[in-house]
């Protein structure tokens, strides 16, 4: 297809997020951004699929779980179908779930999400993409709009701010429930977000295992620590202590030789 010549309309509707991990709250905008798809005009071509952008930032704070695994969870272990099984007319819409470290076509460049935005061009040609965005983050993607107009023909990002909704859990709550030790409640909102409850659990200890504070970035394991003190002045100490002792065989040394001197011209 040409895209200079493209005349007919054409909506993408997608999201950006991290979801780490997937909340009742991602949910929801997942839900929002289907029934905004069936809601799109006849005419739109831009019907049966939406795109999610997720983070590949890993680290046992925010992020304790890979992009691979975040899809996983989303797709395979129930949360989209959960959705769907509520709202049968939406079976018939795709969930793209695209990690920011996915391979692209070279053309389209190394930045995170600007590869993916020019990836999708290549792949539905629109003529707009409707980017559904938490009103906490409304003013974090202000460069697409510049970016994706400067395309031939350009692509007019608009994006739709959603508030939070009530009752609507953080993925930092989730992480929370797991470091204060809330088995109960974590595996009672992940059962209502789709997953079964051996699903649940597996990411409960999951979770659990990368969010442990004794492996946490730029800390020293509590197993690994030495006894009787801080590792660093322990350093700090053995150090000056080895400096103490050179230093000292350095005078031996020259009390020697001044020594080994006077006898020898004492003899003489």
């Amino acid at each position: 297809m040409d895209l200079t010549a493209q005349t007919e309309k054409k909506t993408i509707i997608f999201t950006i997020a991290r979801m780490n991990p997937p909340t009742n709250g991602h949910v929801n905008l997942i839900k929002t951004m289907l029934e905004a798809n069936i809601a799109l005009p006849p005419e739109d071509l831009g019907h049966d699929i939406i795109y999610i952008l997720l983070s590949h930032t890993k680290d046992n704070v925010k992020n304790p779980l890979s992009c691979s695994r975040k899809r996983e969870i989303l797709l395979s272990q129930g949360m989209v179908e959960h959705i769907k099984a509520e709202n049968p007319a939406l079976n018939a819409i795709a969930v793209k779930i695209i990690c920011m470290d996915d391979l692209v076509p070279a053309e389209c460049g190394k930045h995170p999400i600007l590869k993916h935005m020019c990836n999708i061009r290549l792949i539905e040609h629109p003529s707009e993409m409707k980017l559904f965005i938490g009103e906490d983050r409304a003013d974090s993607y202000d460069f697409l709009r510049s970016s994706l107009a400067k395309y031939e023909p350009p692509i007019l990002v608009v994006p739709v701010v959603l508030p939070r909704p009530e009752g609507a859990m953080s993925a930092t709550f989730m992480r929370e429930l797991v470091t204060s030790g809330k088995k109960a409640d974590f595996l009672l909102a992940a059962q209502n977000n789709g997953l079964n409850l051996t699903d649940a659990e597996v990411l409960y200890e999951e979770l659990k295992y990368e969010l442990t504070p004794d492996v946490a970035p730029g800390k020293t394991p509590a197993s690994k620590r030495r006894k009787g003190g801080n590792k660093r002045s322990d350093k700090k100490h053995s150090t000056k202590k080895h400096k103490h002792k050179r230093k000292h065989s350095n005078k031996q040394q020259k009390h020697r030789t001044k020594k080994h001197h006077k006898k020898r011209y004492s003899r003489k």
